[in-house]
């Protein structure tokens, strides 16, 4: 029932067409289920030579006809506005929501079941929504009219009926059931294949690297062959469907088709009444085959549609405490010209509440400075910048910009105060002019373009292209050489122009020449803002301000460049040492 108010609550944003497509369906349904009177009519005034009732008669049939040939399009184009304007919303809404949900969500879930989920889900609103609201309730309408209508007229009729219906009713329940759960299984495989196929158009690089075609192959045939045998066994559950639904509707068909004819040769039933219960029999039968049809359908399409709508049900755990930032810690944001103090102020956080990364860590970098984050793989450094920009909350403590606790901050805006450039470039199947504006995304111009790409050197490749920045770089910049992809990411934060910068190995792809380049264009860059660098190849940080060293997620080592080299016994000394003889890069 949850889906189903959900399901609602979508479609009643757009209720003058939801309700006026209703209307006319159901008067739709009263005009196409007085056509067997009409024919009972016609074949009454035949018989007894009634000329001019007989005329009226087909003409009314006529017109009838006409208006319900008409009248159905035209219901079915209103309620096309309800559907496609709530499918659109709900769009909006699951996507707006997954960009709302932690990073943890993402990092989490499988891109290739998710995009499964989107398009299974997508697919049964459309249908869920025709199913429910044009199909199957025209044939509950159709039952109650026709029980208004004929228990008068032919009772034997309505008793019969309502038998059949009700059985099929049961028999549907049950096998319809099977159905479902069948479908569960089938959706959990497609699942997994959706993933594979992902993975491997993601990864194609890596598995050519490797010459793993055969392997991924036989891996992808695996679950292909368990999705077939889940497939047929879905099958199983229509036939099944097909079979019990089928023999009881064809019964009752013939059972009326007997009682109709033992009634007219026993006088009950005149000829009219006879072609009323063949006409009747002709259509609604038929009818409740196709509602157990529809049914079924519906059945499956309810899974696919609540796990799509479930995606609005995933909790946000890093919530914003405020919609908008106040005024008075704007202006402490403000201060200073624009540079921002960071501190973090007895930090405690572990991804295992039972294995904190750190207990009560206290740092301050001032505004304006450069500092770099050294240490061995897995000590915290990436989880710094991860608790600064809101991926997660600590479990303890509390982090502060020029004074104002980050939890005060709408994350939105917390995160338009950094620059990033993560060690791997993240980049969308577009031009390189939209993802290096993708920093200032719809608000920049050529001119911050160009010098954005000149600051991170780009301008040299970029013009030798023959459409310049509008040039497709491919499913994550697969056109790109390793260089340029990093280039472009520095260019991206450069045009945001953000007072806070983050550098996660940014360099960490470029050859030594262009690697010069980039830092002498990155200081200029940072020469008035605040800089987090996390190294882990430390000739890039000679020139920082200040170089913390972590272990254990502790700060053990502080200091420059020139005295942490000369600190006997250091960690970072050990590590200068390794890089500079070349054990290590």
């Amino acid at each position: 029932m949850k889906i189903l108010r959900k399901f609602y609550s979508y479609v009643w944003k757009f209720k003058y067409y939801f309700v006026t497509a209703t209307v006319l369906n159901i008067f739709m349904a009263i005009l196409s289920n007085i056509l067997p009177l009409l024919f009972r009519d016609v074949v009454n005034f035949a018989l007894e030579g009634e000329t001019e009732f007989l005329f009226r008669s087909i003409l009314l049939i006529s017109s009838i006809v006409l208006v319900t040939y008409l009248g159905d399009t035209f219901t079915m184009y209103i309620s096309d506005f309800a559907l496609f304007g709530a499918a659109a919303k709900l769009k909006k809404d699951v996507l707006r929501h997954l960009h709302d949900l932690d990073f943890s969500y993402h990092a989490n879930k499988s891109s290739g079941k998710l995009i499964s989920i989107f398009k299974r889900g997508e697919g049964a609103f459309f249908s869920f929504y025709d199913e429910l609201n044009i199909w199957m309730s025209r044939v509950v309408f159709d039952f109650v009219i026709i029980v208004a209508i004929y228990s008068t007229i032919y009772p034997k009729l309505i008793i019969i009926t309502v038998i059949a219906f009700f059985v099929n009713a049961t028999v549907m329940y049950f096998t319809v059931k099977n159905n479902v759960n069948k479908r569960k299984v089938l959706n959990k495989t497609e699942d997994d294949v959706n993933s594979q196929i992902v993975d491997n158009m993601i990864a194609f690089d890596s598995v050519k690297y490797f010459a793993n075609e055969k392997y991924e192959q036989k891996r992808f045939s695996k679950v292909v062959d368990k999705w077939y045998q889940d497939c047929i066994n879905y099958a199983k559950t229509f036939r099944v469907i097909d079979l019990s639904n089928g023999g009881i509707s064809n019964f009752a068909f013939l059972v009326t088709i007997i009682v109709a004819i033992v009634d007219l040769v026993n006088g009950v039933i005149n000829a009219g009444d006879f072609i009323l219960a063949i006409s009747f029999a002709n259509t609604f039968y038929p009818k409740i085959k196709y509602l157990v049809f529809q049914f079924r359908e519906l059945a499956k399409n309810y899974e696919d549609l609540k796990s799509y709508m479930s995606i609005l049900d995933e909790e946000v755990t890093v919530v914003d405490k405020v919609k908008r930032i106040s005024s008075e810690n704007q202006k402490l944001l403000d201060d200073k010209d624009g540079k921002l103090e960071i501190e973090f102020r007895n930090l405690t956080f572990g991804y295992d509440i039972q294995r904190p990364i750190f207990n009560n860590l206290n740092l301050t970098i001032r505004e304006g400075e450069s500092v770099a984050l050294v240490g061995h793989s897995g000590v915290g450094k990436t989880t710094i910048v991860k608790l600064l920009m809101r991926f997660f909350d600590p479990t303890s403590g509390d982090i502060f910009i020029n004074g104002v606790n980050i939890r005060e901050i709408p994350k939105q805006s917390l995160r338009k105060l950094i620059a990033m450039v993560p060690q791997e470039a993240s980049l969308f199947n577009n031009t390189i002019g939209y993802n290096i504006g993708y920093g200032n995304a719809g608000k920049y111009s050529a001119d911050q373009l160009d010098q954005a790409s000149r600051k991170a050197y780009l301008t040299s490749f970029i013009t030798q292209l023959p459409r310049k920045y509008e040039t497709e770089i491919g499913e994550r910049g697969v056109k790109l050489s390793g260089g340029q992809k990093q280039r472009l990411a520095i260019a991206r934060a450069f045009i945001k122009e953000a007072p806070i910068i983050i550098l996660d190995e940014a360099t960490s792809n470029l050859d030594s020449i262009s690697e010069r380049e980039i830092q002498q264009a990155f200081w200029e860059l940072s020469a008035d803002k605040t800089t987090i660098v996390i190294a882990h190849r430390l000739s890039t940080i000679e020139k920082v301000d200040r170089i913390l060293v972590f272990d254990k997620g502790q700060i053990v080592e502080e200091g420059n460049h020139r005295d942490l080299i000369h600190r006997e016994n250091g960690i970072y000394k050990y590590l200068w040492e390794l890089q500079s003889s070349g054990a290590i890069s």
